[in-house]
């Protein structure tokens, strides 16, 4: 399991209707307030949040205390742990473990849920054959009110060649059953980019049973310092390695196909076209060739 030797896992079966909130953050204090009042929001209960502070420089840890004080008998509770910074799958990974619900929501900490979002899950997660729900999301920039894009997640195909090409999970879109992330494995502390992608391929892998809401459930914020806007060439690197993790992990489960490495080869593909266009030629060549292997 990538990153299992670094940080335990979940365990058990966890506490029966409790959901537990995973949030890593670095440096997010002008906007975790809003994500945690996403939750307060929740017609759901009892839930329990887990924050992990990725070795934040700015006002996080007096944002998260004010608002840990102002939650008293709201049967919502924090837990805040600090760590030296490692990046988000490994607070991730330590918030899982660290956690005790029978029911796990990853979210990022300039993301929003919706009030309906834990409800409706933990809803359809009455089905003991589910491992997981999972919303659509939009996606903002600036206020909430400015939309840019609405995901279409429960309109795609959840084959794994498929999901390659254009997400059909993300980060925040599912609650997962406790038990079931066992199955899958931890997140993989070794990529700095699409950590998300890698992950929910696993759980396609796995077998895992799931639904797709149709309903929105959460807000992305379009966030200027996110990993996802520092730029391709700067991320380049970081994208071939995800996409070689992914095929690693598609050849472990038995199903790389060429179907499944044509779906790689078409994301390397995109990037490259994408380098071009950034004006990194030697890049854009390497993963053209990248590409090309695959295809």
């Amino acid at each position: 399991m990538p990153g299992a030797d670094a940080t335990p896992w979940v365990e058990g079966e966890g506490v029966p209707g409790l959901v537990s909130v995973i949030i890593p953050t670095f440096n997010r204090g002008h906007v975790i307030g809003d994500t945690l009042e996403s939750i307060r929001a929740q017609t759901y209960r009892p839930i329990e949040v887990v924050v992990v502070d990725d070795g934040s420089k700015d006002d996080t840890h007096e944002v998260l205390a004010a608002w840990a004080e102002s939650i008293a008998g709201d049967d919502l509770t924090l837990r805040v742990e600090v760590q030296q910074n490692r990046g988000a799958p490994a607070a991730r990974n330590r918030g899982a473990a660290l956690s005790t619900g029978a029911f796990i929501q990853f979210l990022d900490s300039d993301d929003l849920l919706l009030e309906h979002k834990l409800a409706e899950a933990v809803e359809a997660l009455g089905d003991p054959a589910l491992a997981f729900v999972s919303h659509d999301y939009v996606r903002f920039e600036g206020s909430r009110e400015n939309v840019v894009e609405r995901s279409n997640l429960s309109e795609r195909s959840s084959d794994p060649a498929d999901h390659i090409r254009q997400n059909r999970l993300h980060t925040l879109s599912a609650v997962y059953r406790r038990s079931s992330l066992n199955e899958v494995g931890s997140w993989d502390e070794t990529l700095s980019i699409w950590q998300d992608t890698e992950f929910c391929l696993r759980v396609l892998l796995s077998g895992a049973l799931g639904t797709w809401l149709s309903s929105i459930g959460a807000m992305v914020r379009d966030s200027p310092g996110s990993i996802m806007n520092l730029g391709i060439v700067r991320q380049w690197q970081g994208m071939l390695r995800t996409v070689q993790q992914m095929e690693q992990v598609a050849r472990d489960h038995g199903a790389l196909d060429a179907r499944l490495g044509a779906a790689l080869g078409a994301r390397l593909a995109t990037m490259s076209r994408r380098l071009a266009e950034a004006g990194d030629w030697n890049a854009s060549r390497q993963a053209f060739e990248e590409a090309t292997v695959r295809m």
